[in-house]
Formats: C-alpha cells, sequence, structure tokens
C-alpha cells in the first residue's frame, strides 16, 4: 500500500546515482566548494534562502525560519549567516544544546566576531552552566578588544 508521505517523497536514487553524487560531493568538500554549486544552484539562490529564513525568525516564526537557515548550513556551510540563523531559531525555541553547537560553527567560521560567544553565553546562562558562560564572556571581550567597532 502506497501512502501520502511516499507519493510525495523524491524517488531515491540508483546506486549508480548515488556513487555520482557521493563523488560530486566527496570533491567539493575537499575543494571547499559549497554544495549549492554542486547541486547547480546560484549564490543568488543562497541569498534568497537567506532572506525568507530571516523574514521569518523576525516574525518570530522560529519554527519556519529553522528549515530555511538549516538547508543553507547544509548547502552553504561556509556562510556563517546560516549557522547564526538556525541557532537564533534553536534558542528561541528553548533547544539550548542545538543553538550552541551552531554558535561553535559560526564560531570557527568567523573566530573573532563576538556575536557568537555572547549568544552562546545566553544559551549557557539558560542551562545553568555558569563556568561555560563565563568562558564565553571572555572570549567576548577577547574578541571585542582585536576590532575598534566593538570598542566600549
Amino acid at each position: 500500500m502506497t501512502t501520502k508521505n511516499q507519493l510525495n517523497s523524491p524517488p531515491c536514487p540508483s546506486p549508480a546515482q548515488a556513487d555520482k553524487i557521493g563523488d560530486m560531493a566527496y570533491e567539493a568538500l575537499k575543494t571547499n566548494m559549497p554544495l549549492y554549486l554542486v547541486r547547480g544552484m546560484t549564490k543568488e539562490q543562497m541569498d534568497v534562502l537567506y532572506s525568507q529564513g530571516y523574514y521569518f525568525y523576525s516574525q518570530a516564526k522560529y519554527k519556519e525560519a529553522l528549515p530555511l537557515f538549516k538547508a543553507l548550513t547544509f548547502y552553504h556551510y561556509l556562510d556563517q549567516r546560516g549557522w547564526l540563523g538556525a541557532a537564533g531559531c534553536y534558542e528561541m525555541l528553548k533547544q539550548y544544546e542545538q543553538a550552541l553547537t551552531c554558535y561553535s560553527f559560526a564560531t570557527i567560521l568567523k573566530h573573532d566576531d563576538p556575536m557568537p560567544p555572547l549568544h552562546a553565553f545566553d544559551c549557557y546562562i539558560a542551562l545553568k552552566n555558569y563556568p561555560k558562560a563565563l568562558s564565553c564572556l571572555e572570549a567576548v571581550i577577547l574578541f571585542s578588544s582585536k576590532k575598534p567597532e566593538h570598542a566600549a
């Protein structure tokens, strides 16, 4: 018996297609090529994906924004905006551990940006993990001291 979900889901690739997709993904990752290029998508499409996610986020529709930001983290994993968007959604949905994972990736991508550890601080406070929260504040101070636009 065929279910409605089976009718709406894309067909699985054949073993040969799966191998080809795997090879393409491996080559892309090896050369730091974003996966959206492998899929034949454009930077403009990634910007639209971000804009739609941002729109939902700004309307406090975090559940609607999250899949868009997660797609951005998959297809354009080197774009910090997707990680920050997903982290913000998780934080607003009180899924702090997931938010912290995304804030960590955002920090890796721009290691001197004080914003991800500042938001991670809020998550650690919500989790009552005060030593980690303090560590985040230390990172914020360190990163901010290197940037005149963040000077107090």
